[in-house]
């Protein structure tokens, strides 16, 4: 998931994988009948996306979860592991989001991010990235200007 973590969030399926396979090939070539492919990705991409209300309505809120979070990369700090954790940095580097916080993969070690991956991602999937983008960067100024 890049982007935002909410409503304007978007699944990456040019570049999720099964064991090195692009799932959008494992799922043509899996041969499992009860496998209609994109049907299924839209079904685990809303499923992820509405989790989170599910939780606040059964829980009340998200922080098991977003405690959980913390503590995962807090681990990868303190145990310098170079791992690579999808996290909300600003980015310089990305067309269209200049300068704009949002989650994507990046190896992580005891300096924090180390280095941001590059998003080898569809032009359809960077247009909605750009557009989560663009949501953050409105909510980034009301909060500024209502200062």
């Amino acid at each position: 998931m890049l982007g935002e973590h909410g409503d304007s969030e978007i699944a990456s399926w040019s570049t999720a994988n099964i064991g090195g396979t692009p799932i959008k090939s494992y799922c043509k070539e899996c041969k499992n009948e009860n496998c209609p492919g994109q049907i299924v990705l839209k079904e685990i991409f809303e499923s992820t996306k509405e989790a989170v209300y599910q939780i606040i309505q059964k829980k009340g809120s998200t922080c098991f979860g977003i405690g959980l979070a913390v503590a995962r990369i807090i681990e990868v700090i303190a145990g310098n592991q170079h791992s690579v954790l999808t996290v909300l940095t600003v980015h310089n580097k990305f067309d269209k989001m200049e300068n704009i916080p949002f989650s994507a993969p990046s190896v992580v070690g005891s300096k924090g991010i180390e280095k941001i991956l590059p998003l080898n991602i569809s032009e359809e999937e960077h247009d909605k990235l750009a557009n989560s983008a663009e949501i953050i960067e409105r909510a980034i100024n009301e909060i500024k200007n209502s200062i």
